[in-house]
């Protein structure tokens, strides 16, 4: 049978006939030559349960000297490698923070308010000094905490060394353009100012008597939609621009790394608040930007799209996350729940974690055709000793017009455990001029599609 594409990346085209490509709780991963195909399909990590702190939402996570921290509903907790969470102290608020630290003092940003735990006391409290206006962000540079200061252009710095302590005259301006500070942040020791309309590039350059100084064309024509956006990973910046677009900040130059379906769906976002965050697994380095409404992942090592659903299509439960006791764990959107990210947990945190493929289309659309013959592919034979998964099945439905309808949903097995030379097949499938198909696999087990062919 003449082979069929796999869907590589999620693509929905502002023309659905054009591509109505969906990479759902998957990813595409190249393979050598000299394999069955020039590129498989696996199962994204699923949500592996750590621990529990406080009754949540997550607000955020941050690792400081080793531990790991987070704000879950109106508190502060530490958590210990086993997961269990520890109450530190009140953190007044509901919405998402903002969290740095300078290895000692742990900076919390409600906006406009910001609180510091001190490790070495163990003293939470607000910061109360007089020259402190109130902060929307905050970043780590050289022994100081730079914060935002609401709805202005100005950014300060904190004491050298000292989070609660602030001096009137530590203040400065971005000045290229008059447009407002979204957010602060630092990559590679570089202050990057990151406005409405514009971003600007700062430095330490250790004069009298403020440190902080504007880099010799430190200007990027690109400003920043939400203020936890921006995001550092492989010695790069990466935000979501005033312009809907994601950037990369190669240097001071942008790089577009968003295509138009994404940019499309954000464009019709009522919530564009994103928080942003990234994890690693086994070479694939992932940018998470996870919006009220559905959350799109980019794989940097293939400069591919996917998306993470919760099922039943809610956006992805995980909202944040961090590197921590050698484990990648993300936050809870809906409780005081902690994750790790694991390539061998097939659900989210013990539930249906559906994953679904839409194909390129097959045919010109200019005569017709007829399907007699479907075949995917999968790693056979993974099924699970007992329950749901015991005998997993493979759920297609196809469409005629672009992905606008669908057929009726036709199931097949893709085997028990030790049917290893079973196939997931579908026939007479009647006639077509273009046509779309689409694989769903909602069992708990593992999931990997080398081919899938048509006759």
């Amino acid at each position: 049978m003449p082979p069929v594409p796999l869907a590589t990346h999620s693509y929905r085209a502002r023309s659905l006939p054009l591509s109505a490509q969906r990479l759902v709780n998957l990813y595409p991963e190249a393979a050598p030559r000299e394999a069955a195909n020039v590129v498989g399909l696996f199962g994204a990590p699923g949500l592996k349960p750590f621990g529990t702190a406080g009754g949540g939402p997550t607000r955020g996570l941050h690792r400081m000297k080793g531990v790991l921290y987070m704000v879950s509903g109106r508190a502060l907790y530490s958590v210990a490698s086993n997961g269990t969470g520890t109450l530190i102290g009140a953190i007044p608020g509901s919405g998402p923070v903002d969290m740095d630290d300078n290895g000692t003092q742990l900076v919390i940003v409600t906006d406009p308010d910001a609180y510091v735990y001190n490790r070495t006391t163990g003293v939470l409290a607000q910061i109360t000094d007089p020259d402190f206006p109130g902060a929307s962000t905050c970043a780590f540079l050289d022994s100081y905490i730079v914060f935002s200061r609401p709805g202005t252009g100005r950014f300060f710095i904190s004491a050298l060394g000292d989070a609660t302590a602030f001096d009137a005259l530590d203040f400065a301006t971005a000045e290229a353009s008059p447009d407002d500070i979204v957010s602060v942040f630092v990559e590679k020791r570089q202050l990057f100012l990151l406005g409405e309309f514009t971003t600007e590039v700062w430095f330490n350059s250790g004069a009298s008597p403020f440190p902080i100084e504007r880099l010799p064309g430190g200007v990027i024509e690109r400003g920043c939609l939400a203020p936890l956006s921006p995001v550092k990973e492989d010695n790069s910046l990466f935000w979501l621009g005033h312009d809907g677009v994601v950037w990369r900040a190669d240097g001071l130059v942008p790089t577009r790394i968003s295509t138009h379906p994404i940019e499309k769906a954000i464009s019709g976002f009522a919530d564009k608040s994103v928080r942003a965050f990234t994890y690693a697994l086994e070479g694939h380095v992932n940018l998470v930007f996870r919006f009220a409404e559905k959350t799109f992942v980019h794989d940097i090592t293939t400069g591919r799209w996917h998306e993470r659903e919760t099922y039943p299509g809610q956006t992805w439960d995980a909202c944040c996350g961090v590197r921590a006791y050698g484990k990648q764990l993300a936050g809870s959107a809906s409780s005081g729940n902690l994750y790790q990210l694991d390539l061998d947990t097939h659900a989210e945190n013990g539930t249906t974690l559906q994953r679904i493929m839409t194909f390129p289309p097959i045919g010109d659309g200019e005569r017709d055709r007829v399907m007699s013959r479907f075949q995917v592919d999968f790693e056979m034979g993974v099924g699970i000793t007992s329950g749901q998964g015991a005998d997993p099945q493979a759920m297609l439905r196809f469409s005629d017009d672009g992905g606008r309808t669908w057929s009726n949903e036709i199931w097949r097995s893709i085997g028990k455990i030790g049917e290893t030379d079973h196939r997931a097949e579908w026939r007479r499938l009647g006639q077509f001029r273009r046509r779309v198909m689409e694989v769903t696999v909602a069992d708990p087990v593992k999931f990997a599609v080398v081919n899938a062919y048509a006759a």
